[in-house]
């Protein structure tokens, strides 16, 4: 299980990197990456990066995103992929970051530091409760693919280490208050008859209809408990309570509408036409053999309406479609690696030409000294950018930066196309898995029923 946090950073992100990647921290620095970026050089490029925002109404020039791990689930080494794939899968191959991850406390914990600026549109990374969400969403898919737990109410996602573990043992005294207000509300019909189970718990309440927030304290405590998003959760609100037993009433009637229904599409019993009572009676004796053709074949008639002539055909369908989608998997993952390989040879390609001026000024220059102090900054940065170019093989003098960008748009569009037949072929492959297992289990209880009356 991981838990996330991610706040702003306002002022220069030096002081920030400096601290995650303090080698006392990361074993000697071996938990340390980057991408789009030399970690020696980060904050210079950052830095760089942020002066080409497109957006000025936000100051921040980075984030700060921690994942921490519960103690003894990971090794440290599978904690940093974890980190890298989680920014990755966030950050689209769009933003600088730097990644490191922490040994020094009780469990493992990953810091990722990234620009605010896309090195492409130069547009300023979105921070609002909707990204933070998909923070969230993005973190608990990467766990469960590596087999680690999630938490499953999201609403908890904000709690400590300790408020969790409590928690988890049933120790936890905001817990407690959401598992009796959770009953009380199971147990009304309306919002008057939820007041008056709580009271019958032992809790005070107060703002029930004039407050902003209905509060809730139980007997021996000193503070009042919001029914607030933030306090309890979104689904502890006043209104969300009241719709919350408005939804259960709606619920119930449905179910009892559903029994009915079933009761009346329930397919036919088998009839067992050996019995004395159909002996003299042919018209009888019709009726049920009508019966039971239609029970026998209601599953094939099911079949043949979704294009297939028998169960056979179904699962090899089934079994087609996984393995198309898991060829559409590791394609995808390919091409991410792809992407993220071009992406960073565009990204130090801009850093190169942007800051080669500087370079041919101080290589004209007589006063080299003056020219290094003044330029520093870009200076670093142009050594930095020529340095990773030259490990990636690529000569800049022979590169077209701008096929190079119609080439990623393109490798996005594909990925794109590509995402999207995964999905529709997962969809297809659940509702044809409910198709099997419907007709399955429908002729097996055909079979069962023979079986019994030919005992009898």
């Amino acid at each position: 299980m991981a838990i996330t946090k991610i706040h702003p950073i306002k002022t220069a992100p030096g002081r920030s990197i400096k601290y995650i990647t303090n080698p006392a921290k990361t074993e000697e620095g071996i938990l340390v990456s980057a991408y789009a970026c030399s970690v020696e050089t980060a904050a210079f490029d950052f830095d760089s990066t942020f002066r080409k925002a497109t957006q000025h109404e936000s100051a921040n020039k980075a984030f700060h995103l921690i994942q921490s791990f519960a103690p003894g689930e990971v090794t440290p080494g599978q904690a940093h992929d974890i980190g890298i794939e989680l920014a990755d899968q966030i950050l689209q191959n769009r933003f600088s970051y730097v990644i490191a991850t922490h040994t020094d406390k009780g469990h493992v914990h990953n810091h990722i530091v990234f620009c605010s600026v896309d090195n492409f549109t130069h547009k300023k990374y979105l921070d609002n409760k909707e990204s933070y969400k998909k923070i969230r969403t993005v973190n608990d898919r990467i766990c469960e693919a590596h087999g680690l737990s999630t938490i499953k109410n999201p609403d908890r996602a904000k709690e400590t280490w300790k408020e969790h573990n409590e928690a988890g043992r049933g120790t936890s005294w905001k817990q407690q208050m959401r598992i009796d207000i959770n009953e009380a509300i199971r147990t009304s019909l309306t919002y008057t008859q939820f007041l008056s189970k709580v009271h019958e718990m032992g809790y005070e309440t107060k703002g029930e209809y004039d407050l902003k927030y209905i509060a809730f304290r139980k007997d021996g405590m000193e503070r009042w408990v919001r029914g607030s998003e933030r306090s309890l959760g979104k689904d502890f609100t006043r209104e969300r309570i009241q719709k919350r037993i408005a939804e259960q009433i709606e619920l119930k009637a449905q179910k009892r509408t559903d029994r009915i229904k079933k009761t009346i599409e329930e397919p036919a019993q088998f009839i067992d036409t050996s019995q004395e009572r159909f002996a003299d009676k042919p018209g009888l004796k019709r009726w049920a053999d009508k019966q039971n053709l239609k029970s026998e074949f209601q599953s094939y008639r099911i079949l043949q309406e979704h294009g297939y002539a028998s169960l056979d055909d179904l699962a090899a369908d089934v079994k087609r479609i996984h393995k198309d989608k898991v060829t559409l998997q590791e394609d995808i993952a390919a091409l991410e690696h792809e992407i993220k390989e071009l992406s960073q040879t565009i990204k130090y390609l801009n850093q190169y030409y942007d800051n080669k001026p500087y370079h041919d000024k101080l290589r004209r220059n007589k006063n080299k000294r003056l020219i290094q102090t003044k330029y520093d900054t870009e200076l670093t940065l142009y050594t930095g950018a020529r340095n990773m170019l030259q490990r990636l093989g690529i000569n800049p003098q022979y590169t077209n930066l701008n096929e190079l960008d119609t080439q990623l748009q393109n490798m996005h569009n594909q990925r794109d196309s590509m995402l999207q037949q995964y999905h529709q072929a997962g969809d297809k492959e659940v509702t044809l898995q409910k198709l099997q297992k419907m007709a399955t289990e429908h002729l097996q209880d055909i079979a069962v029923q023979k079986e019994e009356k030919r005992m009898l």
